[in-house]
């Protein structure tokens, strides 16, 4: 993301992040857009005395929309798909799964080290 590269190698075109640290406590606002992807989130938390994450991450990648939401511990959290109408219909729901599982692996190494 600070690189100027999103998680589908994607070159954003807009990056927009905005949040309030209060003592240990990061609330935060993001919006990613590039040619091709989308990416929000709204109202996420990172708590780093807790060590707890909440963040529901808004996605589409050419059209197929769907969440994703991390919850839990920073060193480890859960990471759950919630798939929306598109990405239901899609006639070829086999490369948007492959496309989601590639997004799972690489929120999972923002947090794994």
């Amino acid at each position: 993301i600070f690189t100027g590269v999103d998680l589908t190698n994607e070159l954003f075109k807009i990056i927009n992040v905005n949040g309030k640290i209060s003592k240990s406590i990061i609330n935060f606002n993001l919006y990613l857009k590039s040619k091709l992807a989308e990416i929000s989130s709204k109202n996420a938390v990172i708590d780093y005395i807790r060590k707890n994450i909440k963040a529901l991450f808004n996605i589409k990648i050419g059209g197929v929309k769907f969440s994703i939401l991390i919850s839990g511990n920073l060193n480890k959290p859960s990471i759950k798909l919630n798939p929306g109408k598109s990405m239901i219909e899609k006639p070829n729901i086999e490369n948007v799964n492959k496309k989601v599982k590639k997004l799972k692996h690489k929120f999972k190494s923002f947090f794994i080290k």
